[in-house]
């Protein structure tokens, strides 16, 4: 049954994939489902909000978002803890605009 499942999902166009996951990836349930299937999304966005990280156990999940793209990461931040940082096909863009703060999830404990 659970290979059934698998090829259920591996058959579904890439979005009803991404809205699946995006659904029931923090479920204990479906962790290990999308861990054999090696599923992430393509594109990641990450926004830090006041995020200066200092220990290797708050440096974790922002290593686990940046290995996860596949095709494009963006990050969001206002503090410079990456600056010096450099990839290959890298673009540094400034945005001197004020936005209001993202709402604190349950899936991001670094929220102020």
């Amino acid at each position: 049954m659970f290979f059934d499942e698998v090829n259920v999902f591996q058959k579904l166009d890439e979005r009803l994939q991404r809205i699946f996951y995006g659904l029931l990836k923090d479920q204990w349930e479906f962790g290990a489902f999308f861990q054999y299937l090696d599923y992430w999304p393509a594109n990641v966005f990450l926004v830090l909000q006041n995020v200066n990280p200092r220990t290797d156990k708050e440096k974790c999940p922002i290593y686990v978002a940046l290995t996860r793209a596949k095709q494009n990461l963006s990050i969001h931040l206002n503090r410079n803890f990456l600056d010096g940082y450099t990839t290959e096909n890298l673009i540094y863009a400034e945005d001197i605009r004020d936005y209001p703060p993202p709402p604190c999830t349950q899936a991001i404990k670094m929220c102020d």
